[in-house]
């Protein structure tokens, strides 16, 4: 299934991405639990807004729903050395999906620089 880039209906300011998989072959709980990472990432985007935390670009998320919430990572687009901003974002975004009963260990949430992440995802 080929992997498409989806952005929130969220204001640009508060720039969140995610990728999953083709929506049609989502199941409705999916669509679901897709839509409550997002608006989790978004808050956590929003607040990292709102505080000016240094660095901070963007977020992501990806997904295998045949293998959720294993499958569940995300990264969070951090440029310059910023190691409070990146401890910041790690448990605010843990905490988010927590908050939603989404479970996501903190060794899979990671940050990383916008050139990291093109080359690794492309």
């Amino acid at each position: 299934m080929p992997c498409v880039p989806v952005m929130s209906s969220r204001p640009p300011s508060a720039v969140s991405r995610s990728r999953l998989c083709d929506n049609a072959a989502m199941r409705k709980t999916d669509k679901h639990r897709e839509r409550q990472i997002i608006d989790a990432l978004n808050t956590v985007c929003e607040r990292a807004l709102e505080r000016s935390l240094p660095g901070f670009t963007w977020l992501t998320h990806h997904v295998d729903y045949q293998r959720f919430p294993n499958s569940l990572t995300v990264f969070c687009i951090v440029e310059g050395n910023a190691p409070d901003s990146e401890a910041w974002l790690v448990e605010a975004v843990c905490k988010a999906l927590r908050d939603c009963n989404i479970p996501l260990p903190s060794n899979r949430c990671h940050c990383l620089s916008e050139a990291s992440y093109q080359q690794r995802f492309g």
